[in-house]
């Protein structure tokens, strides 16, 4: 006899994060991720959903994404996530996984905790 429990799930308070303007030379998506840890305390973001948004994100590559979202746990996040666009489709191109794209977008309607 199989039996199932109960998983409880919390699910995270989020912060929108908006990045603008042209990364300066020598400044790379790390940065952004460090500037970010600088800006909040170490406890304030502990269980937290870090959504990524802005012209900055959308021209970052797929490397630099990876590396924001990779970092969302050195400031306590649980996720950290972007939006899907083109970038997107032509990563998972290279892979020869074009039908694994799905768009995700955020929420404009979305109550945030923390906007930065």
């Amino acid at each position: 006899v199989t039996r199932y429990g109960k998983t409880w799930i919390m699910v995270p308070e989020s912060f929108r994060i908006n990045v603008t303007g042209k990364l300066p030379r020598g400044v790379y998506a790390k940065d952004i991720m460090l500037r970010l840890a600088g800006m909040i305390k170490s406890d304030q973001a502990i269980y937290k959903s870090l959504e990524f948004r802005g012209a900055t994100i959308e021209s970052l590559s797929m490397a630099g994404r990876m590396t924001i979202t990779s970092m969302g746990v050195d400031v306590g996040a649980k996720p950290a996530i972007m939006e899907t666009d083109e970038h997107t489709k032509e990563f998972l191109a290279g892979f020869n996984r074009e039908e694994d794209y799905r768009e995700i977008k955020g929420d404009e309607n979305a109550q945030y905790e923390r906007m930065i």
